[in-house]
């Protein structure tokens, strides 16, 4: 705009206006040029957003391929952490339920993450809570990683960490279904690894009939 109004507008090679008709059209175009840049943006967004589901959504398929053919935990750990890094850009650390409750490190299926206090609150309450916490979720948003609930088909058995490369990402919607797809899918391989004595008895979430609420069961 501001070369048209220098070398168009009367009077020519200044910025002076003498006809206020070329401010509408300065206003009209200012809107206009607003109005494209905020929709080349929004299909930006969407671009970006589609190649993350597809990311992970294609490999769904090999995750489970491979977890069927997981045979200890150590074997899950390290599915899960391969995957993760291919799908979602982060590093992965499980944290299984000790009999008194604690959560601790289950090996190291991805890189080895510090465990330091702020980590283990938000994996706490996210265990308890049976709910998404940290990075891209409303609960401690400003952690640097993202913690979900490892729920089989008789409880929870602890929860999965991910840390990614680009928290951001992990504000998608489509990215938070997919993480909790590869929770749900995580879980059921533990358990089914898990030695008989150490899977956790049969629990309802909180809010449900008859479910108590704090602490790890």
């Amino acid at each position: 705009m501001a070369l048209f109004d220098f070398f168009f507008v009367p009077p020519r090679f200044t910025f002076a206006v003498s006809d206020l008709h070329y401010v509408v059209t300065f206003g009209v175009m200012l809107v206009t040029a607003s109005v494209i840049s905020w929709l080349a943006e929004r299909v930006r967004a969407e671009a970006v957003s589609a190649e993350a589901r597809e990311r992970g959504t294609a490999a769904l398929v090999p995750l489970s391929a491979a977890l069927l053919g997981a045979n200890t935990i150590a074997d899950v750990l390290t599915v899960l952490g391969r995957q993760v890094r291919a799908a979602f850009g982060a590093d992965v650390r499980v944290l299984l339920r000790e009999p008194g409750g604690r959560l601790a490190p289950a090996g190291k299926g991805g890189a080895v993450l510090d465990v330091e206090a702020a980590d283990r609150e938000v994996a706490e309450w996210a265990f308890r809570m049976w709910q998404p916490a940290g990075a891209g979720t409303a609960q401690f948003p400003t952690a640097r990683s993202v913690y979900l609930p490892l729920v089989g088909t008789h409880g929870r058995l602890g929860v999965i960490e991910l840390r990614p490369d680009d928290p951001d990402r992990f504000g998608e919607p489509a990215v938070r279904w997919l993480l909790q797809t590869f929770a749900a899918q995580a879980a059921l391989a533990l358990e089914r690894t898990l030695p008989a004595g150490s899977r956790p008895g049969r629990l309802r979430q909180p809010g449900t009939a008859g479910a108590p609420l704090g602490g790890a069961r």
